[in-house]
């Protein structure tokens, strides 16, 4: 990595929240009075966002456009209002009857808990109230990253400083309390260009976790500022992904892939006899950080029995909490993040997706737990009538 390479970094976070502004210009078909949560979890470290949707008959004279917003987080429920801007024409788009389609965070994280908020109008002096939602924050411990695929942590520090955190991330022996408080990390890169560097963690590592717990302990690590990484936001693709399933008639096992090449070795024989395809599929595009309006996509994890003390099975999760006990869980070993999906928010799939449920085969007390993802209700129904445990919609695939 030169140290082009690295300034790009350093500002992928500015170049996200860009895009995602200028991503604000594209909208779909409205929904009258709605509020949700933009994120499928937020933790006490994020800023909570939701998304807000109305169609506000509001005749004329005068006419309305929304364009800016207030938030009041003094009150309870907490209060988002919409300012409503009188224009000269009613003849522009969206004059004559305010259409509201926008993202709106809150000025600040919240501690872990459970809230309502609000959205509505001042109109004449007088608050008008269009639609409330509850969410829970939680505490962020233990959950796997949401950015697997820039997980890295900017550090500024002199170069003494500096150079001893890079040696502990590649050499944990030099000191191994140091490494620990550092949240392990597994390796470095200086930044002599513009001072100070960045440590790289484990993909499943949550380096929002990581950046709270050094910000703890700034001065004493001798740390000015620390920063996460992000995705660098340019021009979205549209990723298709075509998921095919394998059953086992040995084992009694279902399997999920969209690796083109694991899907030859499969049907070759490389994972041993017995597996066949069901005619099962599940289609869409993979979900993109950088496209809005959607929830904001989240990784799907996969794992696999550990060898010698786990099932001979895969487990598929786009809930970061529950990737997080599964990682702690020594009979699992994650194998890869194979693609981005949306994850259900309250039990419930985003429009324009296909809600996936994972039905279980309750064999974990013989070692042999197996999972099915399905999204035809039917398939969904004989697989209850079968015996198989529905854990619900755990997951959406965006649809084109």
């Amino acid at each position: 990595m030169n140290d082009k390479d690295v300034l790009r970094r350093a500002f992928a976070a500015f170049a996200a929240l860009t895009m995602g502004l200028l991503s604000l210009l594209t909208t779909t078909a409205v929904a009258a009075q709605t509020i949700e949560s933009f994120y499928a979890d937020t933790s006490s470290y994020e800023t909570p966002a939701f998304r807000i949707t109305d169609l506000f008959p509001k005749p004329p004279p005068p006419c309305f456009l929304v364009n800016s917003h207030l938030v009041d987080l003094a009150r309870s429920p907490i209060r988002i209002t919409l300012l409503l801007n009188p224009i000269t024409s009613c003849d522009v788009p969206g004059g004559r009857d305010v259409t509201v389609d926008r993202i709106v965070g809150l000025p600040s994280p919240l501690p872990a808990g459970r809230y309502v908020v609000e959205f509505g109008y001042m109109i004449d002096g007088e608050w008008v109230f269009r639609n409330s939602m509850s969410f829970t924050v939680d505490d962020g411990f233990d959950k796997c990253s949401r950015i697997p695929e820039a997980n890295s942590l900017m550090i500024q520090a002199n170069n003494q400083v500096a150079d001893r955190l890079a040696a502990v991330a590649f050499n944990p022996a030099l000191d191994s309390g140091l490494h620990e408080k550092l949240g392990k990390p597994i390796s470095a890169y200086r930044l002599y260009a513009i001072g100070g560097l960045i440590l790289d963690y484990f993909p499943l590592d949550d380096t929002q976790d990581v950046k709270r717990r050094i910000d703890a302990i700034k001065d004493e690590l001798g740390v000015q500022d620390v920063s996460t990484n992000a995705f660098i936001c340019f021009i979205p693709t549209i990723d298709p992904v075509d998921i095919v399933e394998f059953y086992n008639t040995g084992l009694g096992h279902y399997f999920m892939t969209e690796d083109k090449a694991e899907i030859a070795s499969i049907e070759s024989g490389g994972a041993g006899p017995g597996w066949r395809r069901t005619g099962e599929r599940l289609t869409g595009i993979i979900a993109n950080p950088c496209r809005y309006p959607a929830p904001n996509s989240t990784p799907l994890y996969r794992f696999y029995g550990t060898r010698g003390i786990g099932p001979n099975s895969h487990f598929f999760t786009a809930d970061r909490a529950e990737c997080g006990k599964v990682r702690a869980d020594p009979g699992w070993t994650i194998e890869k993040v194979p693609f981005r999906v949306w994850a259900p928010v309250a039990g419930k799939c985003p429009p324009q997706s296909l809600a996936v449920h994972r039905l279980y085969n309750g064999r974990a007390a013989q070692n042999d737990s197996n999972h099915r993802y399905a999204s035809r209700q039917s398939i969904v129904d004989a697989m209850i009538a079968s015996g198989w445990t529905n854990e619900g919609v755990t997951l959406c695939i965006p649809q084109p």
